[in-house]
């Protein structure tokens, strides 16, 4: 700095002040327009000739003037900020008159700041004292402190009003967020706004609608009630964020749901246990409205579970098939778990009340045992029509009773196996299973699909000069238990010769590649093929043995018994079994009669060692079974008396509706065809 630019600090100040302070007063002293504020008052050029006089003044070499200066600044905004028209009495609210003080301040230490920057930049930095804004929030900090109650009130009853609008636009109540940023200015830890504003703020709020809600709760029906909460607290939080800060929307949240649904949870309870159907209320608003509550959350969780309960209270089960059952349980999770998914998102204890009420279903209004049964009979006819079985398993793992459903379907899978269902089907159903209940709980599933695969790999390698014989060696830990499931005993038993030979070269070959495992064949489980003039019958071992001793004229049930070494009591309990499904025979006495339709009998050359199936060879079995497949081929869907009457009309003879209708129930049981959407009068 020259000599000629060094000036003292009383021609300086001098010159500050005319040309800075006083024209920056007078237009601030003129009309104010607290949405728009003079941005520009001093031009390029005036504004670097005020900044050049006070850098001359801090600069000068026999003595700056930067600690004057300084306090000249402070005193400069304080003498500013009492000046006559800010303290002037007005009809003005206090925090409109506040808002207008704050503008007109910051846009005054805006330009004022400006002009002294040089000491920010070096003299504060020098000597570590508050800068130049944190001096002038001081000052202001003191103007507020004067007036705190008058204006955090005019804040409060502002705020108040702002419930009886409709809409509110943040440009016509600029003094309300003024006021939030005079708040976060002068104290950064909201200490003065929590007790000022926040508090007033939820205590007003909690008397305002703790009065209303009690008139509301009873003068509306319960949805109109969650109607009017929802828009309402949707209008508060907005308003708050628009105003206050975030910090604020919480606890304001809290309160109004404190007041209109907690301090109401009684009433809303028996309102919603009046509602006789839960598809008469807005399930979406009735779980938004009471989530916000732990105690709302177990309120819906009960009536969920009260609405499937009274959904269930006219259905008798016990008059409907097993498939229909399951059917029907699986509609029921349908309908209830769209309402939970649509209103719940991922809410787990709604989740966890919707599991109770299927369970309390599977277990309770159906019998846990006969739960077990009906899904393994529903999964039994999934498999068999290649369908899957994810739909069961949502239902299985609610089952108390899981372990009668694995033993229910041991037994249809054993069925499926030894009547050559393809493996890869059975894994996959196994492997959800698995997964469902365990591998420890499911060990003897596995076990008996490894047999079926161990006894195809094994058997591909037998042969015989004249016929294929193809036997299953299966494990007595895993399948002991089937052949109890045929109805007369399972004895040691001499079978036909031929056959006789087939089993022994068979078991050459097996203990050949199974040294360590000991065989026993069961002639009761087994299946073979024997061909007649006018049918073919499929039986097991021991009634093939009878059979085939008839055909080579033994016709006396002792001789017959003699030549199996066993009981003839045994012969006549196995001829009795055999007659009630095929009525091969006449018995007369001991004496053994083939009926005329049987005709005479051969072995054909297929032979499977396997699970007895029973197949009923009756010809107007087959032909009925035959007309229902074609109808519904046809038709895709049908009703029950659509079908009967389509039956009746392909056959040459004319049949009882009751005949068909045991057919249509037996085809359903043995999965063949199934009930269709949307009762269980459809069949498919």
């Amino acid at each position: 700095m020259s000599e000629k630019d060094a000036v003292d600090f009383d021609e300086g100040w001098k010159t500050l002040q005319l040309s800075l302070i006083s024209k920056l007063e007078d237009v601030l002293d003129r009309d104010f327009d607290l949405c728009n504020p003079p941005r520009r008052i001093f031009s390029v050029k005036q504004q670097t000739t005020h900044y050049t006089i006070v850098y001359n003044m801090c600069t000068r070499r026999d003595g700056s003037y930067e600690e004057i200066l300084y306090r000249r600044y402070r005193e400069t905004i304080g003498s500013f900020l009492r000046r006559k028209p800010f303290l002037e009495a007005s009809e003005e609210p206090m925090r409109l008159r506040m808002a207008i003080v704050w503008t007109k301040f910051k846009t005054y230490i805006r330009v004022l700041g400006a002009a002294f920057s040089y000491l920010d930049r070096f003299y504060v930095e020098l000597y570590g004292l508050m800068d130049l804004n944190g001096l002038a929030i001081l000052q202001f900090r003191k103007l507020f402190m004067e007036y705190r109650d008058m204006f955090s009130s005019s804040i409060i009853e502002k705020y108040d009003n702002l419930r009886e609008l409709p809409a509110v636009d943040e440009a016509q109540h600029i003094d309300l967020s003024v006021s939030l940023e005079i708040y976060n200015a002068i104290d950064p830890d909201n200490v003065l706004f929590k007790m000022d504003i926040e508090k007033v703020l939820i205590e007003r709020t909690n008397d305002y609608y703790d009065k209303i809600s009690r008139i509301w709760i009873y003068e509306y029906p319960l949805e109109d009630y969650m109607v009017i909460f929802n828009e309402i607290l949707a209008q508060e939080l907005d308003r708050c964020k628009l105003f206050f800060h975030d910090k604020v929307v919480e606890p304001l949240r809290d309160a109004i749901v404190t007041c209109m649904v907690k301090n109401r949870l009684e009433r809303i309870k028996s309102k919603l246990f009046d509602c006789q159907d839960i598809t008469g209320l807005d399930n979406a608003l009735l779980y938004q409205t009471l989530s916000l509550l732990p105690e709302g959350i177990e309120l819906i969780g009960s009536y969920l579970i009260k609405q499937m309960q009274s959904e269930t209270e006219l259905v008798n089960v016990d008059k409907m098939t097993d498939i229909s059952v399951v059917h029907w349980v699986l509609g029921l999770s349908d309908k209830f778990g769209k309402i939970v998914d649509h209103c719940c998102l991922a809410d787990k204890a709604i989740h966890k009340s919707f599991n109770r009420g299927i369970e309390w279903v599977l277990n309770h209004k159906i019998d846990s045992q006969k739960s077990a049964k009906y899904l393994a009979t529903y999964a039994n006819r999934q498999i068999l029509k290649n369908c899957g079985i994810g739909d069961v398993m949502s239902l299985f793992h609610r089952l108390k009773n899981k372990r009668a459903f694995i033993e229910h379907y041991r037994y249809f899978l054993a069925a499926r196996l030894l009547n050559n269902s393809p493996l890869d089907r059975e894994v996959d159903a196994y492997n959800l299973l698995s997964k469902m209940a365990g591998s420890r709980s499911t060990a003897e599933i596995h076990g008996m699909i490894q047999d079926i695969d161990h006894s195809n790999t094994i058997s591909s390698g037998i042969t015989t000069d004249d016929v294929y014989f193809k036997p299953y060696c299966l494990s007595s830990d895993y399948w002991s238990d089937f052949d109890q499931a045929i109805k007369y005993p399972s004895s040691s038993v001499t079978v036909y010769p031929e056959l006789h030979r087939q089993m022994a070269h068979c078991e050459k070959h097996y203990l050949s590649n199974l040294k360590h495992r000991t065989l026993r064949w069961v002639p009761s489980l087994s299946q073979i093929t024997l061909t007649s003039d006018n049918l073919e019958i499929e039986c097991n071992l021991v009634q093939a043995t009878i059979l085939l001793h008839y055909a080579d004229n033994v016709t006396t049930i002792n001789d017959i018994a003699a030549l199996m070494d066993v009981q003839t009591e045994y012969v006549t309990y196995v001829i009795l079994n055999m007659n009630k499904k095929c009525n091969i025979f006449a018995v007369n006495g001991s004496k053994l009669q083939l009926n005329s339709v049987t005709g005479s009998l051969c072995l054909l050359d297929d032979l499977n060692h396997g699970l007895a199936v029973a197949c009923d060879t009756c010809d107007d079995s087959m032909s009925i079974d035959a007309a229902i497949i074609r109808s519904l081929k046809a038709s895709k869907t049908l009703r029950l008396g659509q079908i009967i009457r389509s039956v009746q009309a392909n056959l040459l003879e004319p049949l009882a509706p009751e005949v068909i209708m045991e057919r249509i129930e037996s085809m359903v049981l043995s999965g063949q065809i199934g009930h269709a959407p949307p009762d269980l009068y459809h069949y498919s």
